[in-house]
């Protein structure tokens, strides 16, 4: 059941439904397209799920003060600090 889970998932991501598949799980970010990473709505989506997707965001997202400021808001994990600028 998980693994059909997995598969439903991935194949959203697939269709370009990059939105609703990282309100599910933020860590498929790794997977996505160099453009996707580089998305500040969609990889706010992301670390809203899980902060430690902001180390699959593009370098420029991870120099983002707003973007940081808002994981360490929210998620108060310090650890995730060292993928930031």
């Amino acid at each position: 059941m998980i693994i059909i889970f997995i598969l439903f998932i991935y194949i959203k991501m697939l269709i370009y439904d990059y939105k609703e598949a990282f309100k599910i799980d933020g860590l498929l970010l790794e997977f996505a397209p160099e453009e996707i990473k580089d998305n500040l709505t969609i990889v706010n989506i992301a670390v809203t799920n899980n902060g430690s997707a902001i180390q699959f965001a593009s370098e420029r997202l991870r120099n983002d003060y707003t973007l940081c400021l808002s994981i360490i808001m929210s998620t108060f994990n310090h650890k995730l600090m060292r993928f930031m600028s």
